[in-house]
Order: C-alpha cells, then structure tokens, then sequence
C-alpha cells in the first residue's frame, strides 16, 4: 500500500512538471488568449453560444459567406445517419436537404407564446432554423437544467403535425435531457430520443462543423480567427485543450512501466471521491426534509462527466416567506475546497459579518469539508433569521 501510494505522488509530481512546461509554451505563444475567456461569458447559453451559432448559421450573417455554414451543418447532421448503418440511433432524423433550400431564415430565442398551466404549450426556442424543406429546432444546453415539459413544448410547436420538423437537444457531450422535460401532460406518453427529438454534443458534432467552418474560412482571416477562438473555448469547456504533442507526452508519460498501475489507482480514488461528494449532499437534502422548512428545491447534481471536472455539487434552498419578499436565493455549496454559504440575489438585503463579496453573489461563510452538514445547515438557518431588507 504504501508503495502504491509513493508510486501515484512520483506520477503526481511527473504530470504537475509536464503540465507547467505546457502552461509557459502556451503563455510565450499566447495560445491560451481568448476573447470568451476574458470577458467571463464562457458559459452563457444565450448571449454567447447561441447567439454565436446563430451568427454563423446564418446566411444573412456578418460572416459574408452566405449559406456557406449552414449547409456544412446540415451535412455534419445527414453523416450522422449514412444509409450503410440502418436503424442507428439517428436513422429517424429528417433532415431538411441542403442541396433543395431555397429559402432559410435563422433566429435565436424564438418567443413561442406564453407557458400554459400544465407548460406543454409556449416558451422560447433557444436556436430556430426555417427553410423551405423544413424547420430545425435546437435547445442549447451548456449547464442550465431542464424546464418543465421543455421539449414537449418545442416538439409540439415545430414536430407534431408539420412536414420536415426536427427537435435537436445540444449539450456539452450528448447528455439526455430529464425525465421532466419529455414527459408531457398527465396520461401522455413521454418523449422518446431517436424518434422525438435527437441528442447532439459540442465535444463531437459541434467541433467537427466548427473545425470543417474554419477550413472553409481560410481566405477570409477576421472570420477564421474568431471560428478559432470559439473553437478553443468549446474544447476548453468539453476537456479537449490538449493540443496534439501535449496529448502525446502526457499519454507517453502515463504508460510508462509502473505508471500503469499509479494512473488506475489515482482514477480509483478520485471516483471514491467524487461519491463520497455526492453522498454527502444526499444526505443533506434528507436533513433539510427533516427540518420541515416551508420551502426548498435542490439543483440536479452535476451528470457524471461534470462530477469528474468540477468534484463539487450544489444544493439551492429556497425559502418561501424570503424569496416573496427579498428575492434572494442560498446556495450551499460543496467542493474538495470545503463548504461555502453564497447569496445571490441579494441587492436588496442588509447582510452582516459576510467573508467576501464576488461580482454578483455574496460568500456569506466558508466551512472546512470535514464540517458535517447538520452544522452547515444551523448556520444556514442563523443566516435566514438575520437577512433584512435594505428599506424594511
């Protein structure tokens, strides 16, 4: 054991060296300059993925190359269907034909009407493609969690009753949407993925139509670069900024003799890890349901492949008596740095005794991880009791 141990710091120690000889490439050559990055709207949906999508998908766009864009996206979409593989996952996807548009038309937070009581009907669409062969309906998802009926919405709205309708549901690496985005009404059926409505990913099929918009952009640099910058945040968001020689030294260096053995070790204790997170949070949502409080809604925890890069989970508590009144949300927040107590929302209440103030959210108290959660929750209910209005 103790060798095991000795042989995963060595290994440790091997990756932080090779990882800081990278960082420096990258700082001399600027590689890691990015325009997203230092405007901290890596992660927005709306102002930033889909209204990038957008831009480039249309033929009316800024970009001056017409059609050029949205027809490699139809083509990256038809390739996930070829004739030689019948009955895949895609094989039911009706594509509108690139080759027969005559007229397209590309919108984004496409307003759809108001949400009816049971929220099957209305919304907005993030990423809306009209042409003359049919319509392409996407819903972006980056970390945002599902509404109520989300699809069932879009799919009734742009599939049901319409030749050519297509729902396509993007994320980060082809995640499913929940179970309370699909299932409809009371006595309907749930939407179902490969017949309904189709899963796509920015790690595969993004990248691949952006890589293949960037080649096509050769000529036109100002396009090409901004392809190029977006290109690295979305490998960057999905895990894949490695660069090839980078990729080949860190593989090279993990398959040398023992460090086999070290890797699956460290792999084995960080998933312990990432569970026992988990567990810890499960936990505390029971304690909160034994508190009787008027209120709570808990965020999903983060799909598996966020778990691994994040190793945090969050639980969002929501009390009735004060969101009615001030508006402010609780987050409690576990991750390998510990506990912390945030407020957000939180202009219109006095808060004492608070540790920091980031941007648009107070850190109201950091606790070690070894903190039970029973102990977090009594200075969250402290911090309920003490929360005033700035004009009481």
């Amino acid at each position: 054991m103790e060798q095991t141990i000795k042989n995963a710091e060595v290994l440790l120690q091997q990756v932080s060296a090779l990882n800081k000889k990278h960082k420096e490439i990258a700082r001399i050559t600027g590689r890691k300059f990015n325009v997203f990055s230092i405007l901290g709207v890596e992660s927005r949906e709306t102002s930033t993925h889909s209204a990038f999508l957008v831009e480039l998908l249309n033929p009316k766009g800024s970009h001056g190359q017409g059609p050029l864009f949205l027809k490699l996206f139809m083509r990256m979409l038809e390739e996930k269907d070829p004739a030689s593989n019948e009955g895949n996952e895609y094989s039911k996807m009706n594509v509108p034909s690139s080759d027969k548009i005559k007229s397209i038309n590309v919108e984004k937070e496409t307003y759809l009407g108001r949400i009816d009581k049971d929220k099957t009907k209305g919304g907005r669409a993030d990423i809306v493609i009209r042409t003359s062969e049919g319509t392409i309906c996407v819903e972006n998802k980056i970390y945002a969690i599902d509404q109520k009926n989300q699809l069932v919405r879009y799919h009734k709205h742009y599939v049901e009753g319409k030749t050519g309708g297509l729902l396509l549901y993007l994320t980060l690496f082809g995640s499913e949407p929940s179970k309370e985005s699909i299932e409809g009404a009371e006595g309907d059926d749930p939407l179902k993925a490969g017949e309904h409505f189709f899963t796509i990913s920015y790690a595969e099929d993004i990248l691949e139509w952006l890589v293949k918009c960037q080649a096509q952009s050769i000529d036109v640099p100002t396009v090409r670069e901004a392809i190029g910058q977006y290109i690295y945040l979305i490998k960057k968001l999905t895990r894949q900024s490695m660069n090839d020689i980078e990729r080949d030294e860190f593989i090279e260096l993990i398959t040398r003799n023992k460090n086999a053995d070290a890797v699956l070790n460290i792999n084995d204790g960080l998933q312990s890890f990432v569970k026992k997170i988990k567990s810890r949070l499960v936990y505390t949502r029971k304690d909160l349901i034994n508190r009787e409080w008027d209120c709570y809604k808990s965020s999903e925890i983060w799909d598996k492949t966020d778990q691994v890069k994040k190793l945090q989970s969050v639980l969002v508590i929501s009390l009735n008596p004060i969101v009615n009144i001030l508006g402010v949300q609780i987050k409690v927040r576990l991750s390998p740095r510990g506990w912390s107590i945030e407020l957000w929302n939180a202009q219109n209440i006095q808060i004492e005794n608070f540790e920091e103030k980031i941007k648009s959210y107070f850190i109201y108290k950091r606790l070690s991880y070894e903190t039970e959660s029973s102990d977090v929750l009594d200075v969250v209910k402290d911090l309920t009791d003490d929360l005033k209005p700035i004009n009481p």
